[in-house]
């Protein structure tokens, strides 16, 4: 029985695969990016950020189709020598040189509008921490003017012990109500406890919100210095890949 030798592998199918899966990777690359754009608004830093953040995000994938393309066109011997065909590789490199000059630009543009970003999100945070502690003394108001419309109408004291006496409320509701009542008799007493009492309830509430709002920058300067490293050195990295493509086809094709 004779073996049989396994049949080569044919270069020119392998090309044309490679060289049309690279196709569609740089294709599809190309629509994510315009579909990114849409709708722009560059003179936005946080869209900036956004834009730059995926862009860079998705830098690899274009890298690996043009990647394919040109192990393609070497495998398939394309070159001057076939006219008809050769435009794949300029228009390749092409691409390679605008997506390396483009990742280069974005990768400090991404650095520059994290900072402002992150200033904005600051600012935003602290308008939030403003508004939460005006409602805290806004509430604060309401219940001391409460409390005082209750001790200067004995209307509503009877209401209180009226309601105490009924055997209709709960256990809970019967044990709320006797420590509103005895409350009011401090306040009543004592019209300094009330506004010491606040001024208790008002530290503490204070002391908890401006810890969440630390807690909360803490994590945005966090957040966006990560994404200036991680983004900023990926950006340049493809950059750099995208040039040296570009650099070592043009050195190719001059000779």
């Amino acid at each position: 029985m004779v073996a049989t030798r396994p049949t080569p592998p044919n270069p020119a199918v392998i090309s044309l695969a490679l060289k049309a899966v690279g196709a569609v990777l740089l294709a599809a690359s190309l629509i994510d990016y315009i579909v990114l754009l849409i709708p722009p608004d560059f003179t936005s830093a946080e869209w900036r950020f956004q834009f730059t953040t995926q862009l860079i995000d998705r830098g690899v994938v274009p890298l690996i189709g043009i990647s394919l393309i040109m192990l393609g066109l070497w495998m398939g011997g394309i070159g001057e020598r076939n006219t008809s065909r050769g435009i794949i590789k300029p228009m390749t490199l092409g691409f390679a040189g605008v997506l390396g000059f483009l990742m280069l630009f974005m990768a400090p543009l991404h650095i520059i509008d994290a900072g402002k970003a992150s200033a904005a999100a600051t600012r935003q945070l602290n308008n939030q921490t403003t508004q939460v502690q005006q409602q805290l003394e806004f509430r604060l108001q309401q219940e001391r003017a409460q409390i005082a419309g209750v001790l200067e109408n004995p209307d509503q004291l009877k209401q209180l012990d009226t309601a105490l006496a009924s055997s209709e409320i709960t256990p809970e509701e019967k044990t709320r109500l006797e420590e509103i009542k005895a409350n009011l008799a401090r306040f009543k007493d004592d019209p300094s406890a009330l506004e010491a009492q606040q001024e208790q309830a008002r530290t503490l509430a204070l002391e908890e919100i401006n810890e969440r709002n630390q807690t909360e920058r803490a994590r945005i300067s966090g957040q966006f210095n990560k994404s200036r490293l991680r983004i900023g050195f990926s950006g340049l990295l493809i950059s750099a890949a995208y040039l040296l493509i570009f650099w070592t086809g043009f050195q190719g094709t001059r000779r």
